[in-house]
């Protein structure tokens, strides 16, 4: 098994996005909310959110996050986790959250919708202020050509 690094789960994160419909796809954009989502996705009618974790301590300080709680309201209508396989288990999730493992070169929909068109109970009202915050911050970066992808 390869010790993937966050930045490389993170690539992997934008790739999922991207093969499932999503046009605008950004990692680690800082908008000033609260959040640096590691890679969120949009498209005309939603937003998809990937949280990459390497460590249990990760993934367990990122659950006492108000908005992961319901607390405050997050970003992405669609929400998950992804990491290497057996990492997280389903039954550890946040209420609608999905979760993808990475085995190798295998990506693998361990809860969620295995296709782009997620919905049901996995939906979430998203802060869509701050997600706008986040896509006028990735559209500056890309302008003044310091993406990081």
């Amino acid at each position: 098994m390869i010790d993937y690094t966050h930045d490389q789960l993170c690539d992997i994160a934008v790739d999922y996005l991207r093969k499932r419909g999503y046009y605008v796809v950004a990692k680690e954009v800082n908008c000033g909310c609260g959040e640096i989502p590691d890679a969120i996705g949009f498209n005309y009618s939603r937003s998809a959110l990937i949280e990459c974790k390497t460590s249990r301590s990760d993934f367990l300080a990122d659950r006492k996050k108000l908005c992961r709680g319901g607390k405050i309201t997050g970003l992405g209508n669609y929400r998950f986790y992804l990491c290497e396989e057996g990492l997280i288990k389903k039954e550890e999730l946040p209420y609608g959250w999905g979760l993808i493992y990475v085995n190798n070169t295998r990506v693998r929909t361990v809860k969620g919708p295995k296709s782009g068109a997620f919905g049901g109970s996995m939906w979430h009202d998203s802060d869509i202020g701050n997600e706008r915050n986040l896509l006028l911050e990735y559209v500056r970066v890309v302008h003044e050509g310091k993406e990081r992808r």
